[in-house]
């Protein structure tokens, strides 16, 4: 007998956000990697595999809005976004 030939594996979906990666999974639609602070909304059914030795996740927070000049309170919001992530960088 032949042995199996396994084709490679494609991305089929991508996703930024812990949300929509945790309900990929949960639909067996893919795997994630999860960070210790995401383990109480892990959807139950879902198995959890510990990984040593690799680094720890990052993050990231992204802020949209409209183009031109901002208002104070966006300026503001800003300014604190990016000094919390300094302080969780310390």
């Amino acid at each position: 007998m032949a042995p199996t030939r396994r084709s490679a594996a494609r991305v089929q979906h991508a996703a930024r956000d812990w949300l929509t990666k945790l309900h990929l999974v949960a639909t067996s639609a893919g795997i994630t990697t999860v960070p210790a602070t995401l383990l109480p909304a892990i959807p139950s059914g879902m198995r959890l595999i510990a990984l040593d030795g690799v680094p720890e996740e990052r993050r990231r927070v992204n802020l949209a809005r409209l183009p031109g000049p901002t208002a104070p309170a966006t300026d503001a919001l800003v300014h604190t976004l990016r000094q919390q992530a300094a302080d969780l960088a310390e």
